[in-house]
């Protein structure tokens, strides 16, 4: 099988078409004779009109040889009554210019041993480069397969959050029917509106209408006053026993409201 191919015209005349061939040997004289026994797979033209060259351009992927194969009508190289003499011509192959030499064809016969040479080693070329061929098949199976799982996997993720999204969604559509997340926000504004700006909080809990709120610091005496005066209701800590003369007990960080006195 041919490797990537481009055909394009000769930069002169007659045009010449040119294919790559990846084929497991360095061998000049085995890459001919492996586009003769393929010769009607590769030729744009018709095998009995078409002259042939061949090209060695250097090493290609997994130990093989890079070859460009060169094809022309033998009716314009060698027009009927002129002087049967080798031709070149030059092609293009990915930008590159490559000259061919396109030699007269010779009516000898081929002796058996050597058409049978010509054609095992044909064969084998090609089942070396169907198993290659293959393999890189495979390979790209492969590589596909792999992006269509990571695709779907994003896709099982993506519809995990969406549907984590909608129960949140829903759970707090259901509260605000019963006014928990008006006292939520109600609240958490009225705290921040008493600090005077952003304020940390250590723990909030819920239960029906009744909301607690304990900040990670103690108010300052205007923002515990501000609270006060905002229907936030300050929640002593109980007091340990201690000897007399003992300091007072801190302020209280802790705050309750319920849905009936923040709104």
């Amino acid at each position: 099988m041919p490797g990537p191919a481009e055909i394009a015209p000769s930069v002169g005349t007659p045009e010449v078409f040119v294919r790559a061939l990846d084929l497991p040997t360095p061998s000049l004289g085995q890459a001919r004779q492996a586009v003769a026994q393929q010769i009607d797979l590769l030729s744009p033209l018709p095998p009995a009109e078409a002259a042939v060259s061949v090209v060695l351009l250097g090493p290609a992927e997994d130990g093989q040889s890079r070859f460009a194969a060169g094809f022309a009508p033998r009716a314009s190289l060698w027009p009927t009554g002129g002087p049967a003499r080798p031709v070149t011509l030059t092609g293009k192959l990915e930008g590159q210019e490559i000259p061919f030499r396109f030699d007269p064809p010779r009516d000898r016969p081929v002796a058996p041993v050597a058409r049978l040479e010509a054609v095992t080693i044909a064969g084998a070329c090609l089942a070396i480069l169907l198993a290659a061929a293959n393999l890189r098949v495979d390979r790209e199976i492969d590589r596909l397969q792999a992006r269509t799982d990571a695709a779907v996997a994003l896709v099982q993720a993506r519809q995990g959050e969406a549907a984590s999204t909608a129960r949140v969604a829903k759970a707090w559509r259901a509260a605000g029917e019963v006014r928990q997340a008006g006292v939520i926000d109600c609240a958490l504004g009225d705290i921040v509106k008493a600090a005077g700006g952003p304020v940390q909080i250590a723990q909030v809990s819920l239960s029906g209408g009744d909301l607690t709120v304990t900040l990670a610091q103690p108010p300052s005496d205007d923002a515990a006053t501000a609270l006060r005066t905002l229907g936030l209701t300050a929640v002593a800590a109980p007091a340990a026993p201690g000897p007399a003369g003992s300091p007072p007990p801190p302020p209280a960080q802790t705050f309750h409201t319920t849905s009936a006195e923040c709104r």
